[in-house]
């Protein structure tokens, strides 16, 4: 096992194999947690959503066609395909409310489209 503890870019020799190496750029995760009440549609591409039906009222919210009642739940993460060596990310979210409050938590990547901003 290698491991490289190093920041900046550095050369790795593996026998007749030089490997460069670069420490990742930085970023902020753009995150979004609250209570809403609107119908939303959110972009693809988080690493975890967090739906939660909190409307003492009742009724119905559906998400992605599944609907919750008062205080069900709808998530979903990201996950690892081993077999690819990839990472699939949560697909698009459509919320429909009627109105009704929900809690939402959800994050995405820092290189997302997603603006945080225009959730508030």
């Amino acid at each position: 096992m290698i491991q490289i503890v190093n920041v900046g870019t550095s050369n790795v020799e593996l026998g007749d194999v030089t490997v460069q190496t670069e420490a990742p750029a930085s970023g902020v995760q753009k995150e979004w947690r609250g209570q809403r009440s609107d119908d939303l549609n959110l972009i693809a591409g988080s690493y975890y959503a967090y739906i939660k039906h909190t409307n003492l009222a009742g009724g119905d919210i559906t998400v992605n066609g599944q609907t919750l009642q008062f205080g069900d739940v709808w998530s979903q993460e990201v996950r690892t395909d081993g077999v690819n060596n990839v990472q699939d990310f949560v697909g698009s979210i459509a919320i429909v409310s009627g109105g009704r409050a929900y809690e939402l938590n959800i994050s995405y990547p820092s290189s997302s489209a997603f603006d945080p901003t225009t959730l508030d």
